[in-house]
């Protein structure tokens, strides 16, 4: 087992166990794994086995993913959990992003609480991609999705996350689809469970009234304004009373913009804004006459299948996660009529309207047939997508994978070759301009000391300051190369600064600071104390570069390699000047000054949950107001 820092200070264990500011160490071996989870669940260390043969590996997995009921991740998440434990497999289960345990069933709070005794050997992350590298084990299954045709369009730093695991799983072929394109490694496909708590269909009988229902967070995605259209124009009010529609969202969200959209006008369709607990949706599953989902993209599209596996007749978008769910003996699917640009990136479907329309009707005007048709689409459903079943496909997954380690495919930091130096000429333009030649520059955190190396042949005095654990090997680099040598250790983040350097600063000998390459290897809070750090020596005339998401092969593991809006945020409390060079490839950064408190909000978006949440600002300009 080896151990890295993510914090850049010591950390202690709750048995006192010290592990150090940087760098991997391999711990010794009285230290309990016990010890070793607990800061890795903190996300205080990154952990992984250094071989197979220390690890527990038969029919065992490590599991991660967000747990809770309400949310798409979560709900799914708990279904394929529990559907893996039923196979016989040994599970160890850790949240991600969060957990709510109200709800939860009382298997996944026992699964919460199985502790190993020693790593193990296969691990699996059903989150988004940035989440995946956080495994501690030997070989890593990330388990995702996407919604639209070009994830890297929206988020392009997945293509650097999904390098992290040795194979992905995807619940539909359309996902599959759209992963290929930028993961070559082995991408498997595996549909997501049904609870068993809807694997009881009832055959419905008719009754006075007709109740079509759909439910999620109903974000223009999933089209409710459209399927009120619909609704509206198949049943007139004044010849249909006896139809009822009913919307049930949660968050205030119902369309593109959530419920300051127009009024539905019909007092026969209610909308329902709250969390249900799983007996909630199931008891309106019952009472229901006729599901809807008329969705323009989805990874899977989980409540169809829900409402499928009671019995209940199911009208749905038979688009991209919807294909494989499509077949007209056991439901109703409806074709797309044309395509449109997503904000997701690439395009989304638009469901036949007029199509949707005529078979809402179809199923009121012959509801006994309906019935029976659904009925028989609820047992097919549970055989094929039923716990069962999916619980031995991903144990047989997961059997299947090789025994020894894929290799991970991450480059070297960027040697200081003639080539690459040149690469960044546009960066140390952006120096020379701002700090004449023959000044001081401090380089904050030499590594192959590219920075280094070009800023000393322009004729500048460069001091580096390096990590402590790192200055033996930076010195002998840097003398192999016949450069002048002045280092100076701290840890970047957290430590004081070298009094000889502090010393220079009070005295006004420091002409400019750089920083390039490093401020992408730690997390945002730590992030922000480096680059603090590098204004505090020469405000206006601070640079950094770092690899942006657009980087052609990922730069090194654990690395946020992100786009600027990113950085934006994460540095938001300092002001600075920002854009991209080497055709996108990296992003320079000019720190000018410190934010005033009042304006230290940020501008574009948040990182929540592990992926990337755009902002009030990006979110108006994604769906077109």
């Amino acid at each position: 087992m080896r151990v890295k820092n993510l914090t850049g200070v010591e950390v202690r264990s709750p048995k006192g166990f010290q592990v150090p500011a940087s760098g991997w160490i391999s711990p010794p071996k009285d230290w309990p794994l016990s010890d070793l989870l607990f800061l890795w669940r903190h996300q205080m260390v990154q952990m992984e086995p250094e071989g197979r043969q220390e690890c527990e590996w038969d029919e065992s997995v490590y599991w991660m993913s967000p747990l809770t009921i309400g949310d798409g991740y979560g709900t799914a998440a708990e279904n394929l959990l529990l559907a893996l434990d039923a196979t016989g497999m040994r599970v160890y289960a850790q949240d991600c992003w969060f957990v709510d345990k109200n709800g939860l069933r009382r298997r996944t709070l026992e699964l919460l609480q199985q502790k190993p005794q020693k790593p193990v050997g296969v691990g699996l992350c059903m989150a988004t991609p940035a989440d995946f590298h956080r495994l501690p084990t030997y070989f890593r299954i990330g388990l995702t999705m996407y919604e639209a045709d070009e994830p890297l369009k929206r988020v392009p730093e997945w293509k650097h996350y999904c390098e992290s695991a040795d194979m992905l799983v995807v619940p539909s072929a359309y996902c599959k689809r759209i992963f290929e394109p930028f993961y070559r490694k082995r991408i498997e496909i595996c549909p997501l469970p049904i609870s068993p708590m809807y694997q009881s269909p009832v055959l419905r009988k008719p009754k006075d009234t007709f109740t079509f229902i759909t439910y999620g967070t109903l974000s223009g995605r999933k089209s409710p304004i459209e399927t009120a259209d619909c609704f509206k124009a198949a049943f007139p009010a004044d010849k249909y009373p006896d139809v009822r529609l009913i919307l049930k969202t949660r968050g205030s969200v119902l369309g593109f913009e959530g419920y300051a959209h127009r009024p539905m006008e019909d007092d026969r369709i209610t909308v329902v804004n709250e969390t249900w607990m799983p007996e909630q949706v199931l008891s309106a599953l019952y009472e229901a006459d006729c599901g809807l989902f008329l969705t323009r993209g989805e990874g899977y599209g989980m409540p169809p299948r829900e409402m499928m596996a009671t019995g209940l007749p199911v009208i749905f978008a038979a688009n991209t996660g919807l294909e494989e769910l499509a077949n007209k003996r056991y439901n109703w699917p409806i074709s797309t009529k044309r395509e449109e640009q997503s904000p997701l990136g690439g395009n989304w479907r638009i469901p036949d309207w007029d199509e949707a329309t005529h078979a809402m009707k179809q199923v009121y005007e012959h509801r006994e047939a309906a019935y029976a048709k659904a009925f028989s689409g609820a047992e097919w459903l549970i055989k094929e997508l039923g716990q069962q079943a999916i619980g031995q496909r991903l144990k047989k997954i997961i059997l299947d994978l090789p025994r020894r380690r894929p290799r991970r495919s991450f480059a070297s930091v960027e040697k200081p070759t003639s080539d690459n130096i040149s690469k960044h000429q546009r960066f140390y333009d952006l120096i020379t301009s701002a700090v004449p030649p023959r000044g001081t520059i401090v380089d904050v955190g030499v590594g192959s000391g590219l920075a280094y190396e070009a800023l000393t042949r322009r004729g500048y005095h460069v001091i580096g300051l390096v990590l402590p654990s790192m200055k033996e090997e930076v010195q002998r680099s840097l003398s192999s190369r016949r450069l002048p040598v002045t280092l100076y250790t701290m840890d970047l983040a957290k430590g004081r600064l070298p009094s000889a350097i502090a010393e220079m600063l009070r005295a006004g000998a420091i002409q400019g600071a750089v920083c390039q390459g490093v401020l992408q290897e730690y997390p945002p809070s730590l992030a922000k104390e480096v680059a603090k750090r590098v204004l505090s020596l020469a405000p206006g005339r601070a640079f950094v570069s770092v690899p942006s998401a657009f980087y052609p092969s990922p730069i090194g593991e654990g690395a946020t390699m992100q786009r600027m809006e990113y950085w934006d945020d994460t540095l938001s409390a300092i002001e600075m000047e920002m854009g991209y060079y080497a055709e996108h490839e990296h992003l320079y950064m000019r720190l000018l000054r410190d934010v005033p408190p009042e304006n230290k909000a940020r501008r574009h978006g948040y990182v929540h949950n592990g992926h990337w949440v755009p902002g009030n600002q990006m979110l108006r300009q994604l769906t077109n107001e």
